[in-house]
């Protein structure tokens, strides 16, 4: 009788071994935020974030991948990584296991980057455009196809109307002669902040702003 009852614990015992074993093995912890989850299926939010280059085994949850997507995405860039190994995750993966929201955001990011590798790809620099396109041709002045507004690329400036970019070139030229030249004559107010000639050699100018009722007196 007792030989029964030994073998019918043993057994029980090996059973409760093989079900602990099955367990561990269903059932894993995440990396990242240490909870449990299983390896089913993506509805259960259970899944193997296994790409080509990733050789190791579950070790995060869907939850914890997809928000770091989700952050690397918000920081402006596609290179999405598996966030164990720092593998590159692959396009197949991301769709997988990304929102629909968040591929539609991997893409738009993926377009802008492939764009800015290419030299004739300007972005409009219209207020609230944020448009974008490729120049056809060597003439300067873009226009924009979303918002039609104009863009000088070769100063990376709102177009400059009425002057050719030669022209633009010699006014700006002399605009910045005329500031250096303002600077060196005269001295800042430094409580309304006009500038003020200096005359002769003192050692202070005093300035007359009518805006104030008093005199600024501003050392030389």
């Amino acid at each position: 009788m007792n030989s029964i009852n030994s073998r019918s614990e043993q057994k029980n015992e090996a059973s409760e071994l093989q079900g602990n074993q099955e367990d561990k093995i269903s059932r894993q912890k995440c990396e990242v935020c240490l909870d449990f989850f299983g390896e089913e299926t993506l509805e259960d939010k259970k899944y193997q974030p296994k790409t080509a280059d990733c050789d190791h085994l579950t070790e995060v949850c869907l939850p914890c991948l997809q928000e770091s997507m989700e952050f690397t995405m918000s920081e402006g860039s596609h290179i999405l990584m598996c966030p164990i190994c720092s593998q590159q995750l692959e396009q197949w993966f991301i769709e997988i296991y990304c929102t629909k929201t968040m591929f539609t955001t991997y893409c738009d990011l993926a377009l802008q980057s492939h764009l800015r590798s290419d030299p004739n790809f300007f972005w409009c620099l219209a207020p609230n455009c944020g448009s974008g396109q490729i120049r056809e041709g060597d003439d300067p002045e873009m226009i924009c196809g979303s918002c039609k507004a104009s863009t000088c690329v070769h100063h990376q400036t709102p177009w400059h109307n009425g002057l050719t970019c030669e022209q633009f070139d010699l006014t700006s030229k002399k605009d910045e002669e005329s500031q250096k030249k303002i600077e060196k004559m005269t001295v800042a107010c430094p409580k309304c902040h006009a500038r003020i000639e200096r005359r002769g050699g003192c050692l202070s100018v005093i300035c007359t702003f009518r805006n104030y009722h008093l005199d600024a007196v501003v050392t030389c």
